[in-house]
C-alpha cells in the first residue's frame, strides 16, 4: 500500500509551506492503516496553514478513498492555487483519462517545471505517441529520460520501447531488455509483459 501511496504522492517539496517527513509518514501510517477520517482530520489545519502538499493530499483521500472525485478535483485545484506539483500532475491525470489532453498538457508541464519526475514521464509518453504533441522522438526522449534516471517504472518502460524499435537511438535489444527488467521491477505491466516475448 505505501507503495501505491508513494507512487500517486511523488514527494516533491514545491509550494511555499511543505508537509514535513515526520507529517507524511504520519499521515502515511493512517492511510495504510485504513484510517482515513483520522487522516482527513490531521491534514485539515495544514492545508487551511497553507500547505499545498496537504491541501493535495486531502484531494487525493477524497478522490481515492471516500469515492468523492467532484470533492478530490475541488482539493486538488486548491493544491495548484498553491504551487503543488502533485496536484498539477493528478489534474494532469484526470485532463488525460477525460480524454482533454490540451488541459492534461499544460498540467503536466506545470508539475513537470516543479520537479515532478511522473509529469515527466506522461509527457515523454504523449510526444512519443502523439498525443496532443505532435510525435516527437527527440523532445519524447528528454522527459522520458529525466523520468528514467529517477527509476520511474512508466519511463523506464517507454525507453525500452524506443530502444527495441530504434525511436530517436539506435536499436539495442540488450538495452531495451534491461530497462524492461527495470521497468517490470517497479509495476509497470507492459514491461512485464515484452519481457516475455523478448
Amino acid at each position: 500500500m505505501k507503495k501505491m501511496v508513494m507512487a500517486l504522492c511523488a514527494f516533491a517539496i514545491t509550494a511555499a509551506f511543505a508537509i514535513s517527513d515526520s507529517d507524511y509518514d504520519k499521515f502515511d501510517t493512517l492511510d495504510e492503516s485504513g484510517r482515513y477520517k483520522e487522516a482527513l482530520a490531521f491534514l485539515k489545519p495544514l492545508a487551511e496553514a497553507g500547505d499545498g502538499r496537504a491541501t493535495t493530499l486531502i484531494g487525493y483521500l477524497y478522490e481515492v478513498r471516500f469515492d468523492s472525485y467532484g470533492e478530490g478535483i475541488k482539493w486538488y485545484k486548491k493544491g495548484m492555487e498553491l504551487n503543488d506539483s502533485l496536484a498539477y500532475k493528478n489534474m494532469g491525470w484526470i485532463y488525460y483519462l477525460m480524454r482533454d489532453y490540451k488541459l492534461a498538457a499544460k498540467a503536466y508541464e506545470k508539475a513537470s517545471d516543479l520537479g515532478n519526475v511522473q509529469a515527466d514521464a506522461m509527457i515523454g509518453n504523449m510526444y512519443l505517441n502523439g498525443i496532443y504533441y505532435t510525435r516527437d522522438y527527440k523532445k519524447a526522449l528528454v522527459y522520458i529520460q529525466r523520468a528514467a534516471e529517477k527509476n520511474n517504472a512508466q519511463a523506464l518502460t517507454d525507453l525500452a520501447i524506443c530502444y527495441e524499435n530504434s525511436y530517436g537511438v539506435a536499436r539495442d535489444l540488450n538495452k531495451a531488455r534491461e530497462l524492461y527488467r527495470r521497468g517490470a521491477a517497479g509495476g509497470n505491466e507492459y514491461a512485464q509483459k515484452a519481457l516475455g516475448r523478448l
